[in-house]
């Protein structure tokens, strides 16, 4: 599917590292792709963040009918179902922590979620991919995700304080590529 004619460009992507497009899994490209959908401000909604929201239980609530629903685990959602693997199917990031398997340390594509710090919402949450090596571990993650910075609503890719991590997760029996 492609994305609506209306969307504005896309931001400039970083570009791969060397041994990237050999070493990123298959639902990192496919994330990729998606880098610059964004929401549309005031009442109309983007017709593939509505396409997102409805991989998760929101698909027949009225809140799978806007942008301006959370979005970033219903993204991650969308993005794993087309890699052929199934997602939690659901709108809440912290379930992304009950999927897959936990590993210890981030790769390349790996699934982060992070603790928002919402005094109001104690579980809220975000879910998004691990998007670059190299970047020291313990300070920040460089993270590609839908619903989020540098300005809120859009799939980008963006640097999060390694200090709220709850935890990386890794798709069961998908292969881990070694560099």
């Amino acid at each position: 599917m492609s994305k609506p004619p209306n969307d504005p460009p896309a931001p400039p992507v970083p570009a791969p590292e060397p041994d990237d497009a050999w070493f990123a899994p298959p639902w990192l490209h496919i994330a990729r792709g998606e880098l610059g959908v964004r929401e549309i401000p005031g009442p109309r909604a983007n017709p593939r963040i509505v396409e997102y929201l409805a991989e998760t239980a929101l698909r027949t609530h009225r809140m799978g009918a806007t942008d301006e629903t959370a979005w970033c685990s219903a993204f991650m959602c969308w993005v794993m179902e087309r890699a052929g693997i199934r997602s939690p199917r659901s709108a809440a990031a912290r379930d992304w922590l009950k999927w897959g398997t936990p590993i210890d340390t981030p790769r390349l594509g790996c699934v982060v979620v992070l603790d928002r710090k919402d005094p109001r919402n104690p579980r809220a949450a975000h879910v998004a991919l691990y998007a670059r090596r190299g970047l020291p571990v313990g300070t920040e993650l460089e993270l590609l995700g839908g619903n989020q910075r540098p300005t809120t609503g859009q799939v980008s890719v963006a640097p999060y304080e390694a200090k709220r991590l709850l935890g990386y997760r890794w798709p069961v029996g998908a292969p881990v590529r070694r560099t």
